[in-house]
């Protein structure tokens, strides 16, 4: 899902090698909101629920259910959220709820500003989020590219050198691979990445 700074939104999937696009997203038939299933498949699941058309409740929260019902979750929850104020502490509740087993992290952006607030998925929940505020980033991919560390990121930290030898040592931190994978997925800033300015 891709959205601009004025909070239009689209959905770009590649299904069966082809791209299919959902635009002008935000309406209750349409509602900005993407997990693990097709946008057209959530959608079809979506009208069996109340204020979609259908019958069935709204689950509580995401876990143990699947992808469909944690769209229905985020869906109603986004739905919601454009006929109010919520702010960034209401979208993290919203993901709270909509959370699957296997989420790692939970990322709320802040298309005015721009920022991406996350939590990782070891977080404490009423732990604040971090925060990276985007403007100031360079964004040329004519200079090298530079990296995070999510799990040691504090709000103002800075961003470094993202080569072969960083990352070579993430790869070791945090996989456990065979020495062939560990040699393509160590080597990948500097053979994988391309300059399309």
């Amino acid at each position: 899902m891709i959205c601009d700074a004025g909070g239009a939104c689209a959905t770009v999937e590649l299904i069966g090698g082809k791209s299919v696009v959902h635009a002008d997203l935000g309406s209750r038939s349409s509602p900005p909101a993407l997990t693990n299933n097709t946008y057209d498949e959530s959608l079809e699941y979506l009208k069996k629920f109340e204020r979609f058309g259908g019958s069935k409740t709204v689950p509580l929260n995401g876990w143990p259910h699947g992808s469909l019902d944690r769209f229905v979750i985020a869906a109603d929850g986004a739905v919601k959220a454009s006929a109010g104020n919520e702010n960034v502490a209401d979208a993290f509740k919203l993901l709270e709820f909509a959370m699957g087993i296997d989420t790692q992290w939970k990322t709320v952006y802040e298309l005015a500003v721009p920022a991406l607030n996350f939590k990782l998925r070891k977080s404490n929940a009423a732990k604040p989020a971090r925060r990276i505020v985007l403007t100031g980033l360079n964004w040329s991919c004519l200079e090298s590219p530079q990296a995070l560390d999510m799990s040691t990121a504090q709000a103002g930290a800075g961003f470094s050198m993202f080569g072969d030898t960083e990352n070579a040592a993430w790869v070791d931190k945090s996989f456990f691979v065979s020495k062939g994978f560990r040699s393509i997925m160590a080597h990948y800033p500097e053979r994988s990445t391309r300059c399309l300015d």
